[in-house]
């Protein structure tokens, strides 16, 4: 995730549901929203926008679930084996097994 102003990573902190971060993202967001909603709002000069909305929210969630191909994952049942393969997308990075 690259940092291209200083404040980016205050300006692009996980916001919303599924805590959309990164200027990167709210960018791509942005586009997909637009292209699939009709929306106009622009996320990235408005980040604010992702978690003052609801609808924003739970839109990103819709969004994240086919980025990340979560549906095939989730096609597996009420497993553990389909449980913890989208904890592993979704918690990449950290032992989110742990408590």
């Amino acid at each position: 995730m690259a940092i291209i102003y200083q404040n980016d990573g205050w300006d692009y902190r996980g916001r919303g549901m599924k805590q959309l971060t990164g200027r990167y993202n709210y960018r791509v967001f942005t586009q997909y929203s637009s292209k699939v909603w009709g929306e106009s709002l622009d996320f990235e000069e408005q980040p604010e926008l992702v978690s003052s909305s609801i609808k924003a929210s739970s839109a990103f969630c819709v969004v994240f679930l086919g980025w990340a191909w979560l549906y095939k994952k989730a096609d597996g049942g009420l497993t553990r084996a389909a449980s913890e393969a989208i904890t592993d997308v979704v918690n990449s990075g950290t032992d989110s097994r742990t408590l």
